[in-house]
């Protein structure tokens, strides 16, 4: 705590003062601005006529005076040294985060001759601050994106998870959307908050027409801030936002353009109902979170990729035996408590080795595509249709009766008849055999189903041989 002998002197010496770069004011008994320095008059944007003999009133909004002054009141009383954090407004309407020290002068009997303030400008540290925390925690969300991968959530659900966080981590964000570029070269919207569905799903837009492309002249590489979305849709009555479930107006968006494999993939949309409301920091966000979402979809595709591999017959493109084994097991778990019926269906194409050794092994290549596609035509989306091994087939057909599959079995029959596979001018007829068995009727284990399906297929097999 500071102490003179009289008030005159409280006055610091004024060059000594007006060299410190920060801004320090001194204020009477009447909380009257009686000193500033230099750097005071500089921040604030004032002149020494607006600031000496006036009070905080006169130089703050409402506001943030009545903050002030209480906290003088209660110095004038306390007699303490304060420390608080608040926030100042300069002349041009700009709001920065402070630190605020002050310090009742006192006289030699301790009567309280005014006030002496030190502030420090903690704008920039906070920013930095909050910048390094929207960074971390755009990190865990971006760890939970990788996680959402790994246990094979859809691409649509990925993308919902993404905006969502995505949005969170914005100051001001009110709405979002991520839009993906079809092969026309026209955007639609994958995932939305703060939309209407219906409108949504209807939302189509040619690349060609949109903010990015326009703005851009059409060289789309990183991302963009428009501060003032209405009046730029009156420059051109092609751009139109969708109405959103607030009832507000976008007034500004950042859109940060997602790129895989070195091609435009789609856009990440960040609204404000507010204009002019994204920052230079909100930016850099933006920019750090594309850059960190391209990774992470990059690697969803790889996975994706993978995914497949490992689930499909590389010859055929048809699921192959983990997939199928994996999927009857759930199958019979999940009909089991429903208490559903479906029939498992094995096949085996006849006198592949025979084409193979005949034709080369080219042409047994074919037999099985032209055979697998085929027999793919005769089911529904809901069936699966695996190929297990060479010439073996296994499919899982969920509706109908045994007299249906049947029938079915019979048109393929008479298909290949009639639509033998050409190969260097000589006709193959794709002839095959088979055996079903019925969940729960028959068998109610993997290996029960299984095992009967293919007993009946080999007695297929034997009487067409005979």
């Amino acid at each position: 705590m500071k102490r003179f002998d009289n008030q005159h002197e409280a006055m610091f010496n004024k060059v000594l003062l007006d060299e410190v770069p920060m801004p320090i004011f001194y204020k009477d008994t009447q909380l009257i601005y009686r000193y500033c320095n230099k750097c005071f008059l500089e921040y604030f944007g004032l002149s020494m006529n607006e600031v000496i003999g006036h009070t905080v009133f006169d130089i703050a909004g409402k506001e943030l005076a009545d903050v002030y002054n209480e906290s003088d009141e209660a110095l004038m009383e306390s007699k303490d040294d304060q420390y608080f954090q608040t926030k100042v407004v300069h002349q041009d309407g700009t709001a920065h985060d402070v630190m605020i020290h002050k310090t009742a002068v006192l006289d030699d009997d301790n009567n309280f001759l005014g006030i002496v303030g030190v502030i420090t400008d903690i704008t920039q540290q906070l920013m930095q601050t909050k910048r390094v925390e929207q960074i971390e925690k755009i990190k865990d969300f971006l760890l939970e994106v990788s996680n959402s991968i790994l246990e094979q959530s859809s691409l649509e659900d990925v993308f919902g998870f993404i905006l969502e966080k995505s949005i969170s981590s914005i100051d001001n964000a009110d709405f979002g959307c991520i839009l993906t570029l079809d092969d026309d070269d026209v955007l639609k919207i994958v995932a939305s908050v703060g939309y209407f569905e219906e409108e949504v799903q209807e939302f189509r837009l040619p690349l060609k027409d949109s903010f990015q492309w326009k703005r851009t002249n059409g060289n789309i590489k990183e991302t963009i801030i428009i501060k003032d979305v209405q009046q730029y849709i009156k420059q051109s009555d092609r751009h139109k936002f969708l109405d959103n479930t607030q009832g507000n107006k976008v007034q500004s968006f950042i859109s940060a353009p997602l790129f895989l494999e070195g091609k435009l993939f789609g856009f990440l949309n960040i609204d404000s109902q507010e204009n002019s409301i994204f920052s230079s920091q909100d930016y850099e966000i933006v920019e750090y979170l594309r850059k960190q979402l391209i990774i992470a979809l990059t690697n969803y595709k790889l996975y994706e990729n993978m995914l497949y591999i490992t689930e499909h017959d590389s010859l055929t493109g048809l699921n192959n035996r983990r997939f199928f084994e994996n999927s009857l097991m759930k199958l019979i778990t999940k009909s089991t408590r429903y208490n559903e019926h479906f029939f498992v269906v094995v096949l085996d194409l006849d006198n592949l080795k025979g084409v193979n050794d005949a034709r080369g092994h080219l042409a047994g290549d074919e037999l099985i595509r032209y055979f697998a596609k085929n027999i793919k035509k005769q089911l529904r989306a809901s069936d699966i249709l695996a190929r297990t091994g060479g010439d073996e087939f296994i499919a899982i057909m969920l509706y109908g009766t045994e007299q249906h599959i049947i029938n079915k079995m019979k048109r393929l029959e008479k298909y290949f008849i009639e639509h033998p596979l050409i190969i260097d001018a000589h006709a193959i007829v794709c002839s095959f055999s088979y055996g079903l068995a019925c969940f729960p009727s028959e068998g109610t284990t993997y290996d029960e189903l299984i095992g009967l399906a293919d007993s009946r297929m080999y007695q297929f097999k034997k009487r067409l041989e005979k």
